[in-house]
């Protein structure tokens, strides 16, 4: 049997992917790296703020590629019956509580006032939980 584990690609910014083909000068992706630590040490603080304290909120929220439903790999089929989904992901770092919105394109597309429900739902959510402690 032969097996191995997959290693994803890590999503790169322009400004990263700009420097790699040398586009972007040593100068501005250096400014670049330093806004992208100061972000993430942020991040962490924030992190470390909200499992101190339990009134305070911290969340990170990502939008996964859109997903085709049913991965099928005969392609006289795949043609017809290919459904673009959407997954919406909310995550509380100091709980670890994960919440997945998951949608088809006959319910919703990419707009705005999609993400603003989810996103109010989450709130909403969050805010329930802590009223009833």
């Amino acid at each position: 049997m032969n097996l191995s584990l997959f290693h994803p690609k890590k999503d790169q910014c322009d400004i990263c992917v700009g420097h790699g083909t040398g586009n972007i000068t040593d100068g501005d992706f250096a400014v670049h790296v330093d806004r992208k630590t100061k972000a993430r040490n942020e991040k962490v603080r924030d992190k470390e703020r909200a499992i101190e304290n339990s009134k305070i909120k911290m969340s990170t929220m990502d939008l996964h590629s859109v997903l085709i439903c049913p991965s099928i790999q005969a392609s006289a089929i795949y043609y017809k019956t290919k459904l673009a989904c959407h997954n919406f992901t909310t995550h509380n770092l100091a709980t670890r509580d994960v919440h997945c919105y998951f949608w088809h394109e006959g319910e919703g597309g990419l707009s705005s006032h999609n993400f603003a429900t989810c996103i109010q739902h989450y709130i909403n959510l969050e805010l329930n939980l802590e009223l009833k402690k």
